[in-house]
């Protein structure tokens, strides 16, 4: 009966983790046991670049506890944690003794492979990082005795995103969450990129918000990096350190990088805005007090438009088969429906690889969340569902390369360290991606698939373009963004839905449909 309880408690903490965060030790070979890790100490070092950021995060894990059966000097490390939305994994460093091994992107399945016979047959020094999906990853290190610890340090970036309508970074520690027993503050040390920079950034963690002094390390209480009562790995759940640029006025910047190779090949942009100052002193000058913002990019053949909420910054990640025409159009419309002012927003659009190859990293990160694919880093360098990182005793970094990473750093990844399976990439398709605090990004082929007829009466017909399956939700917004109707199962027949609005509904409005097939705004116009 004491067998079958504790086999019941390893089966039930292992299920609790597949939601949040842990480290554990796990014996290899003979008998399953497990027991608590500590992380003996963890620092994070931030780079600021202007439009992400690179986090290099160092654990020291140990195995504690005993170990009742099984070879006390053969565990293994296996762990789980989580990175904030469109953050890419990067590049792994693992001390192996007074060597250091870095790691190289290997297709998923064989990496798998290689770290399941190492653990069973041999006595390697391997570490492997491994994506989960929902912006979570898996980790393993073999091997380490009872009473030991391993060092490895990561290096994962984050693009500037938009939260509550303002541009921000925003990162979540791998491995400061996890272990049983922690340091109670996490030593973060911030650096720009560049030095000539002068804008300046609010850092906020727990209930902490100041102004952000470079080159600085702050001590950041290990509460102010999770949620919840207690810090042990079963209720832990990671809490983000927020970094605002304090003028987002001047986040006006766009980047193009050509990718002329494999099958993803094409131009890959990055925007990051907020509405002109030029065009809010027009709409002042209009005198115009109830009104919709409207934007179109157009790149090669398409056009894409949707709303803007006021006062919102955003960023725009586009992936088209020729250059961006380096405008974004504008309209705005009255309480009418008239448009009543037009701007053409120019960007001087950085092109120079050498700046921007962290871009298609970015870009398809950002592709990867919102299509649920997660096969570009094959391409681009990253770990994603069909890439993972994998350091083996063969990955020595020559001594003098290796001297350099000692006390800080870790190498980005080179091109003979990228070993993806071609035929496991999928060719991203022209594509725009817009996120904004309120607006739902769609790729171009679901932005037309909704026609809006208006009949007489305030008669609305929803024509869908595609199969859907299922009923439809349909959403009546106002020009200020607040719901004021909501049609909820709404029946579809032969691709085509009916509703009634008031008579008495005048002006402009956003529509949105959704459903499982579809998430899509729309404007309405009732005169």
């Amino acid at each position: 009966m004491k067998k079958l309880a504790n086999t019941l408690l390893i089966v039930s903490l292992f299920a609790v983790s597949a939601v949040y965060p842990y480290t554990r030790w796990l014996t290899t070979k003979v008998a399953m046991r497990t027991g608590h890790c500590q992380l003996e100490s963890n620092k994070i070092k931030v780079i600021i670049h202007r439009c992400h950021i690179d986090v290099e995060e160092e654990a020291v894990i140990a195995a504690r506890g005993n170990v009742t059966a099984g070879d006390p000097n053969t565990l293994e490390i296996k762990g789980e944690f989580q990175l904030s939305s469109a953050a890419s994994m990067r590049s792994l460093l693992l001390w192996n003794g007074d060597k250091l091994l870095k790691a190289k992107l290997i297709d998923r399945e064989h990496a798998d492979s290689i770290m399941d016979s190492i653990v069973d047959y041999t006595y390697r020094d391997p570490a492997l990082i491994r994506y989960e999906g929902n912006n979570r990853y898996s980790f393993r290190i073999y091997p380490v005795s009872i009473g030991n610890s391993r060092k490895v340090r990561v290096l994962y970036s984050v693009p500037l995103q938009t939260v509550r309508g303002r541009l921000q970074f925003e990162f979540q520690p791998a491995f400061t969450l996890g272990s049983q027993y922690v340091p109670t503050q996490i030593p973060v040390k911030f650096a720009k990129a560049d030095p000539a920079s002068q804008l300046e950034y609010i850092l906020q963690h727990g209930q902490t918000k100041k102004a952000l002094q470079f080159g600085s390390i702050y001590l950041v209480p290990f509460k102010d990096f999770h949620q919840g009562d207690s810090y042990y790995y079963y209720t832990s759940q990671p809490q983000p350190v927020i970094i605002t640029p304090d003028t987002t006025g001047a986040m006006h910047k766009a980047y193009t990088y050509k990718l002329e190779t494999t099958k993803a090949a094409g131009y890959y942009t990055a925007i990051f805005t907020t509405i002109p100052d030029k065009l809010i002193k027009k709409i002042n000058d209009a005198q115009l007090t109830n009104y919709v913002l409207e934007s179109k990019i157009v790149t090669s053949d398409n056009s894409y438009i949707t709303d803007i909420p006021k006062n919102s910054a955003f960023n725009i990640y586009i992936k088209s088969k020729t250059a961006w025409d380096g405008l974004i159009n504008w309209t705005v419309y009255d309480e009418n429906g008239n448009a009543a002012i037009q701007y053409a927003q120019g960007f001087d659009s950085n092109s120079d690889p050498s700046k921007n190859a962290i871009l298609p990293l970015l870009w398809g990160a950002k592709y990867s969340l919102v299509e649920g694919l997660g096969s570009l880093g094959g391409i681009f360098g990253f770990v994603d569902n069909k890439m993972s990182l994998l350091a083996l005793e063969k990955d020595e970094l020559p001594a003098d390369i290796a001297q350099l990473y000692i006390e800080e750093g870790v190498p980005t990844l080179l091109p003979e360290e990228i070993f993806p399976d071609t035929a496991n990439i999928d060719v991203p398709k022209e594509n725009i991606i817009i996120d904004m605090s309120d607006i739902i990004s769609m790729p171009k082929d679901k932005l037309d698939c909704v026609l809006i007829t208006i009949m007489p009466d305030n008669r609305i017909i929803i024509q869908l373009e595609n199969m859907n399956f299922g009923n439809i939700t349909v959403e009546i917004y106002n020009i200020s963004g607040r719901l004021i109707k909501q049609y909820k199962n709404v029946k579809v027949h032969n691709r085509q839905a009916r509703i009634d609005l008031p008579e008495t509904m005048k002006g402009i409005y956003v529509m949105r449909v959704k459903s499982m097939a579809y998430n899509v705004s729309k404007k309405l116009i009732l005169k």
